[in-house]
């Protein structure tokens, strides 16, 4: 099964964020920030083609709280699902469909080491 010989590597899931175009009150930046980092850092939502903003973000699977950030201004979508706390929260969902089999470069720059691994790992 393909799913068992992968084990080990990281799995993550697409979501998909967007802030629709509203006549006549566009904003000129929306940001978004969530739990996904323990709500640490605001993210910047990229304008999209015919009007509001987009983002696909790569996340580990499980469930995400967010708030968008509409020129200052906190608040949520109404097209997307929120929790019921006081201060409500929109909520997404990352499922584990996409693998990431990436490793980080390390800091060494040893090239006859890095052929041999190479070597290796091709046969």
């Amino acid at each position: 099964n393909a799913r068992r010989k992968n084990e080990g590597y990281p799995r993550l899931g697409p979501v998909a964020l967007s802030w629709p175009a509203k006549e006549g009150s566009e904003p000129s930046e929306v940001l978004v920030r969530g739990s996904w980092d323990g709500w640490l850092r605001d993210v910047a939502m990229e304008p999209a083609p015919g009007g509001g903003f987009r983002l696909l973000m790569v996340l580990p699977p499980g469930q995400y709280e967010l708030k968008f950030i509409v020129d200052g201004n906190w608040t949520t979508s109404d097209e997307m699902e929120t929790t019921d706390c006081v201060n409500k929260n929109n909520v997404v969902t990352a499922n584990d469909m996409a693998l990431a089999p990436y490793a980080p470069p390390t800091l060494k720059d040893d090239a006859a080491e890095n052929c041999t691994a190479l070597a290796v790992a091709g046969g």
